[in-house]
């Protein structure tokens, strides 16, 4: 894992964690040489964090590097704050940094294609509701998207369990503001003109799981490919985690089939 932090105009030096395939750590060389598999660009997958989190969370408290190893796929974990993946009202443009900037940067930076089809973003919790939304409302960006336990309804009491008036409203700006359609995942689902296919995850005991159930019929009344799994809790949040995590990552490698 390298950690790398990046300065943002008007948000200070904002730190992204990422994995970069290596030909040593490679399950899969298809024959190629050393020289051939660090002569290419890796698909990428570009993977936002739960609220209270960072960067770095993926990496510690899960199997992450392993799993991308087997699929020979880079990762990129930025650090978004408790943003939602937003312009955040009263703070920093998150939307427009992720969907910008920052994928600037890594492509200049890095051997990561910048192919829509190469491109893929999942989170979990607040970070699978910023997934879905910029796949989305960007649709030519991204192959697919992943919500994993996503909170992807924006209901100002559901919210009350983690986040006061205040911290709401430093995000949205209002509680009226939040119910905008630019935040409803249904409204920009009708909206896309090009349709990512969607993975939903969530855990049967997760408050937001009617919800996630909710999008998933939506989408396929849009006609979305679009697929959800549900789980029972596993003996602890790491072993869920890992698990959620590694359906998510099968579903992209039958994609990259």
């Amino acid at each position: 894992m390298a950690r790398i932090q990046i300065n943002y105009p008007g948000m200070g030096n904002s730190a992204m964690d990422l994995y970069i395939p290596q030909y040593g750590d490679s399950a899969i060389h298809n024959g190629m040489t050393e020289e051939m598999f660090y002569s290419r660009k890796f698909p990428v997958l570009w993977l936002l964090h739960a609220e209270g989190e960072n960067g770095s969370s993926w990496f510690r408290y899960s199997l992450l590097e392993e799993y991308a190893a087997q699929l020979n796929i880079a990762v990129v974990c930025p650090a978004i704050e408790n943003s939602f993946g937003i312009n955040v009202k009263r703070g920093d443009p998150w939307e427009s940094f992720l969907a910008g900037s920052l994928r600037k940067v890594v492509y200049s930076m890095l051997p990561i294609s910048d192919r829509r089809e190469d491109n893929f973003i999942a989170g979990i919790s607040m970070g699978g509701y910023a997934a879905i939304r910029l796949a989305l409302k960007y649709p030519e960006l991204f192959e697919a998207a992943g919500s994993l336990n996503g909170i992807v309804e924006l209901d100002e009491n559901l919210l009350s369990y983690w986040w006061n008036q205040t911290q709401l409203e430093y995000v949205f700006g209002s509680v009226d503001e939040m119910r905008d359609e630019d935040y409803k995942l249904e409204k920009l689902a009708s909206a896309a003109q090009v349709k990512p296919e969607i993975y939903l995850n969530c855990i049967r005991e997760n408050r937001q799981y009617m919800y996630n159930k909710k999008l998933f019929d939506y989408l396929e009344k849009e006609k979305y490919m679009v697929s959800f799994d549900e789980m029972d809790s596993g003996s602890t949040d790491l072993n869920s985690r890992n698990m959620q995590l590694k359906k998510w990552l099968t579903f992209v490698s039958e994609l990259k089939r």
